[in-house]
């Protein structure tokens, strides 16, 4: 028997949209899972997808310019998608 250790790559995704505090989307924000390499940026719409995540909780870590770095923990499902929505403050 050989046991492997490592992350394995999930058949799950995450989704979402990102909105500013005036409710507007984000686009061109950096969306990542802390401690992995998986990762996505907002579009003009401020909706994102980082596919193949692996079930379990996560924590997604938000970053853009002009904004406060924010952090979201979230659990995601054995398949299909995982959808989040996060409202990011302006930095002042």
């Amino acid at each position: 028997t050989i046991a492997v250790s490592g992350q394995q790559a999930g058949k799950a995704s995450v989704t979402g949209v990102i909105k500013d505090t005036d409710g507007q989307p984000v686009p061109f924000v950096n969306v990542l899972i802390e401690g992995t390499t998986l990762g996505s940026s907002t579009n003009e719409l401020g909706q994102f997808n980082i596919s193949h995540v692996a079930a379990g909780e996560i924590t997604l870590i938000v970053s853009s310019i002009g904004f406060e770095d924010y952090k979201q923990k979230v659990t995601v499902g054995n398949q299909g998608k995982t959808f989040v929505e996060i409202s990011l403050t302006q930095s002042s």
